[in-house]
């Protein structure tokens, strides 16, 4: 059974990576997610599905022409087990304004890196 890492650990692997979603410069975010991405770690989200490191710097600067200046920011304590995590974050424009809090769902690889990824977008609907 693989050791799971030391939470403080973990918080530095997800603040990197929100680091990567919030750099606008190709090569910075590449060197951000070389850090922390799998080789073949893959993101999901309702807007996209894209397979490894290259494709996910790609995405995200996809995600910078329709949101300039915007930055992605850990909201919660990242939470975890048995190489499983879970962690909340928002997307903060320039003027500090909130466009959009989302949940994030992950895997890590037997390095520690993030292996997967899976988003959502916005808090569930409540039952009525």
């Amino acid at each position: 059974m693989e050791q799971q890492p030391e939470k403080a650990a973990l918080e530095e692997l997800i603040t990197v990576y929100c680091k990567a979603w919030s750099e606008p410069e190709h090569a910075l975010r590449e060197q951000l997610l070389n850090r922390v991405w799998a080789d073949d770690g893959t993101y999901t989200d309702p807007t996209a599905h894209v397979v490894g490191r290259k494709e996910l710097v790609e995405h995200i600067g996809r995600f910078f022409e329709q949101f300039p200046g915007a930055r992605v920011v850990l909201s919660s304590v990242v939470d975890s087990h048995h190489e499983q995590l879970r962690f909340n974050w928002c997307v903060v424009l320039p003027d500090e304004k909130v466009l959009l809090e989302g949940i994030d769902f992950g895997e890590l690889s037997a390095d520690g890196k993030l292996r997967r990824i899976i988003g959502f977008l916005g808090p569930l609907t409540p039952r009525l």
